[in-house]
């Protein structure tokens, strides 16, 4: 069986074996739950937390100053 390309022309051979190619599981599912690097995780989600809310701050600085 063919298959059908976007614009409606067929393609050569089959695609029958491309199911296994795709995952649908998060990174965050498919990590053992006690993988040695799952608190560096952590740590680094409050860290980038951090950046952003500091970050957040200087833009609305600079945009009182600029407007």
């Amino acid at each position: 069986m063919a298959s059908m390309t976007q614009s409606g022309g067929a393609m050569s051979g089959s695609n029958s074996h491309q199911e296994g190619f795709f995952s649908y599981l998060s990174p965050e599912a498919q990590a053992l739950k006690r993988h040695p690097r799952r608190p560096d995780r952590a740590m680094l989600d409050q860290a980038l937390t951090a950046l952003m809310g500091a970050a957040t701050g200087l833009i609305n600085v600079w945009h009182r100053l600029a407007g």
